[in-house]
This record gives C-alpha cells, sequence and structure tokens, in this order.
C-alpha cells in the first residue's frame, strides 16, 4: 500500500494529481475512466487524502502522462496550490 510512504511524499503526489488534472482540463471522471478506478476513487485521494494501492497509483499517473516516481518526489504545482 501507498500509505507505508511519508506522509510528505503522499501529499505531493496528492497535489500533484490534482493540480496536473486541473492543467490538462481533466474532470475526476475523465481521469476515472482513463485509469480505469472509479471516480469516487479520485475523489477520496484528492479531497479526503486517503490512500491507494501503488498499482491504482500507477495507473493514475499513466493516465496523466507522468512516472509515478515522479508525482511522488517531485513539486509541480506551485506554492500555495490549492488556494
Amino acid at each position: 500500500m501507498i500509505k507505508e510512504l511519508p506522509d510528505k511524499m503522499y501529499q505531493r503526489f496528492i497535489l500533484n494529481i490534482k493540480y496536473i488534472r486541473e492543467q490538462k482540463g481533466i474532470t475526476q471522471i475523465e481521469l476515472a475512466n482513463y485509469s480505469n478506478v472509479s471516480r469516487s476513487t479520485i475523489k477520496s485521494i484528492e479531497h479526503r487524502g486517503s490512500y491507494c494501492s501503488f498499482q491504482t497509483a500507477a495507473l493514475i499517473a499513466f493516465s496523466l502522462d507522468h512516472h509515478l516516481g515522479d508525482l511522488l518526489t517531485v513539486q509541480y504545482f506551485p506554492e500555495g496550490f490549492p488556494e
């Protein structure tokens, strides 16, 4: 499970997927469809910080055209996001 990662790393992942999704103009429903996961999974991750499996995280990353490792370690979102 991805919950075994440090909290800061997982928070970066959450903010990165939300920021990249919004920058690409993709809705949660579209990302869910591209990732083959439910919209409630995307919503739970983005809004409640729910943990997901590495497989789910990898599917989301792939759907956003990013490597999972980058979404965990590189900050794509600007400081103060979300406002």
